[in-house]
């Protein structure tokens, strides 16, 4: 079994801290690739897994964060 791990995603459920600039502004300073994830972004990660390119891979935890996660926040 494999599973996703979403990063900041821009989706309703973080409305709120995108529409709140001081909230905004904390999270793209810790986000490498300077800007939120969008659903397709979690959405190709799924397609992928779900593909026979994905055929030798198992036990994998992605992360589709911007690189939030490599700079140990």
């Amino acid at each position: 079994m494999n599973a996703i791990a979403p990063g900041y995603i821009k989706t309703n459920m973080t409305k709120h801290s995108w529409s709140k600039l001081n909230l905004r502004r904390e999270r793209d300073n810790r986000i490498l690739l300077n800007r939120w994830g969008k659903p397709e972004d979690v959405a190709n990660v799924a397609l992928f897994l779900g593909s026979d390119l994905a055929s030798y891979i198992t036990g994998q935890s992605i992360c589709v964060d911007g690189g939030w996660s490599i700079k140990g926040l």
